[in-house]
């Protein structure tokens, strides 16, 4: 995640499901926009005070996928995850550390080689994201 060198800390993550209490029907552009929103909001309002990202889903169009009322089929990985990351602070001053709150979506539960799971957490610009504070 962080392309400086410094390393970094996962501190807190929570998981979710991308499709639960989605009552009925297909997967679609509409009903995966309402969720990338719903996490969004869920991350803001887990980490009101600190800086928080939303890393944008990769979106599948499946070949012969449904196609209803609402328009064609679009599959999001199946697990959200809203994560707390820090590390040493980026300007060396007064602050102890730096945080960031991230939030993405991913295959599967498991929270191993995230750099390899999740298109667009290597490369996020941390040091421009992230706020240091202290203890």
């Amino acid at each position: 995640m962080v392309t400086s060198g410094r390393s970094i800390r996962l501190d807190e993550v929570r998981r979710s499901p991308a499709y639960g209490g989605v009552p009925e029907g297909y997967p679609c552009r509409r009903v995966n926009d309402r969720s990338v929103e719903n996490l969004r909001g869920a991350l803001t309002r887990y980490y009101p005070s600190i800086p928080a990202h939303l890393v944008e889903p990769v979106r599948e169009h499946p070949e012969g996928g449904h196609e209803g009322w609402m328009g064609p089929e679009e599959r999001l990985p199946l697990v959200r995850r809203v994560g707390l990351f820090s590390s040493r602070s980026i300007k060396r001053g007064p602050a102890c550390f730096s945080r960031l709150a991230v939030a993405w979506y991913q295959l599967g539960p498991e929270l191993t080689d995230l750099a390899g799971a999740v298109p667009g957490l290597v490369g996020l610009p941390r040091d421009e994201l992230a706020e240091d504070c202290e203890y």
